[in-house]
């Protein structure tokens, strides 16, 4: 079962954010997705009824004694106001840490990733 975050327009914009059941079970990583893709969207104009769908598709984690490392996959797709898909993109990113950080590592490069994202939607609209 996936989880998923919808929101009103931001900017033009409805964000839907889900993660793949096989990425996370973990609802908190929705929400960082959803709003770390809100900021970097903050100040950019679509025209209005415009939807982004990103999904969190892969969340791996590598844990050894004194570090973490966490690669984050996002999956995105841009449509009109009819539906009609536009572009599709990824992003991907990696943040490292200690073992005892391991949560904030992950919203790290959940964060990042999305961040990412956020450049490419603002450099297509």
């Amino acid at each position: 079962m996936a989880a998923a975050l919808a929101t009103t327009a931001y900017s033009g914009i409805d964000i839907h954010a889900t993660s793949a059941a096989d990425a996370t079970r973990d609802p908190a990583h929705v929400r960082t997705l959803r709003s770390e893709v809100a900021r970097a969207l903050e100040g950019a104009r679509a025209q209005p009824g415009h939807t982004l769908d990103v999904s969190l598709v892969r969340l791996a984690t590598k844990v050894t004694p004194t570090s973490v490392e966490v690669s984050a996959e996002l999956r995105a797709v841009f449509s009109d106001p009819h539906g009609v898909i536009l572009w599709s993109s990824s992003a991907r990113a990696v943040a490292r840490g200690t073992p005892r950080e391991r949560a904030l590592v992950e919203r790290d490069a959940i964060g990042a990733a999305a961040q990412q994202l956020g450049r490419l939607v603002r450099s297509r609209i």
